[in-house]
């Protein structure tokens, strides 16, 4: 609930000494009224704006063991818990933070079945070979403001392979409602979002940054703007609209993930308004 402040105005009454009489104190005109509104709308304002939108990120470890060896590690689960706390909206918060609590939950249900896996995989390995596998979930804010809400979404698992395999996304809500965001509903039209995207994306390839991460017989195909710009590979920066492109669509593992910033004040008409930054 908001907080009202309610500032009491005090008439000082001036005690003037004219014939042993004291003169009853002069009615408050209306321009001494309005600028008394005005100070009292000023400081409720100013105080609104002192509470800030906050995103807690709390590291958690969890380590799944075999049922039948309590000493024998199966799968190590590193997670961060995110708390939303938005002032004045408890139910908006309480949505969005439900979200990442069941992206937690599910990724334990992965953890149960990789259990499985590792005990059998462990079965294989020589003597003091064994490492746990490993699952992670880790998340970074991009934006928090009165308008959205955007959290970029790291998960990792290792399975004994030659490397740890990663996959990125983004999670995007409405700070009034706690909805997430997809693309119909961020974006007027996405049609031609995806025009623009496509024509960027040509763009932003050619550069050199890009370039060198690039499959060896790369060639720019109109389809690859519907493997990048899926619902759950976006979110909001501070700086514009931005598109996660996940291992193996442009390039090998070693060249990592990509990210594409497609700058507000060039391509800001594409969004809502309503979720432009002020």
């Amino acid at each position: 609930m908001k907080t009202r402040l309610v500032v009491v105005l005090l008439g000082i009454m001036f005690i003037l000494g004219a014939c042993g009489q004291q003169e009853a104190p002069a009615p408050e005109t209306q321009a001494e009224t309005e600028s008394a509104s005005s100070e009292q709308a000023a400081e409720t304002e100013s105080e609104e704006e002192a509470k800030e939108i906050t995103v807690k990120l709390t590291d958690e470890k969890e380590e799944l063991k075999d049922k039948d060896d309590k000493d024998l590690v199966l799968v190590h689960y590193d997670y961060q818990k995110v708390e939303v706390t938005i002032p004045g909206n408890e139910s908006a918060a309480s949505k969005i933070n439900g979200v990442f609590a069941q992206q937690i939950i599910g990724n334990r249900n992965t953890c149960e079945q990789y259990m499985q896996w590792a005990k059998e995989d462990k079965e294989f390995r020589p003597e003091g070979e064994w490492n746990p596998y490993e699952v992670g979930l880790s998340y970074e804010c991009a934006r928090a403001d009165r308008k959205v809400i955007s959290i970029i979404a790291d998960y990792y698992d290792y399975t004994g392979g030659a490397h740890p395999n990663g996959n990125r996304g983004g999670l995007t809500f409405d700070t009034a409602t706690g909805n997430e965001l997809t693309l119909d509903k961020a974006f007027r039209d996405t049609e031609d979002l995806k025009i623009a995207f496509r024509s960027f994306l040509e763009e932003e390839l050619k550069k050199q940054e890009y370039k060198e991460r690039l499959f060896p017989d790369f060639e720019f195909d109109t389809s690859l703007v519907d493997d990048i710009m899926t619902d759950s590979t976006w979110y909001l920066s501070k700086d514009g609209i931005v598109f996660i492109c996940n291992e193996y669509i442009l390039g090998p593992h070693a060249a990592g993930i990509f990210t594409f910033t497609m700058p507000y004040g060039e391509y800001g008409d594409l969004l809502n308004e309503a979720y432009l930054p002020e």
